[in-house]
């Protein structure tokens, strides 16, 4: 299913944040991993910037803060279990720097952060 959306680090971590408190990522009830996991998506995708003074440009929009960012999302399939118990239907979804790093997201905190990368690129 790999669907790729753009949408702010800060978006990012309050749906992982939203999907951990809802029981969705049962690894760890730690948030401040979610932050280390975007903030090191943000650096990778700077990193993969060529050009030095673009990537200069996007740090001084951003402040060079993740939160600020439009970073990419993959999904990677609807989920409807926990703990191999049915739930709820959720997004299981990955950051592009790092798909090995899966985690699950309420389903409507996705369809809106779709919603708002195709205004994006419309």
């Amino acid at each position: 299913m790999s669907k790729v959306i753009f949408a702010t680090g800060e978006q990012i971590y309050t749906a992982a944040v939203a999907g951990a408190m809802r029981g969705y990522n049962r690894s760890t009830d730690e948030h401040s991993k979610y932050e280390e996991v975007i903030d090191e998506h943000y650096k990778a995708m700077l990193s993969d910037v060529g050009n030095k003074s673009q990537r200069r440009r996007i740090q001084k929009q951003t402040g060079n803060n993740w939160r600020k960012a439009y970073l990419p999302l993959s999904m990677a399939l609807v989920h409807k279990h926990i703990g191999g118990q049915p739930c709820e239907e959720h997004a299981r979804v990955y950051l592009p720097s790092n798909p090995a790093r899966v985690f699950d997201i309420p389903l409507d905190k996705w369809d809106e952060m779709a919603k708002l990368s195709e205004q994006l690129f419309a």
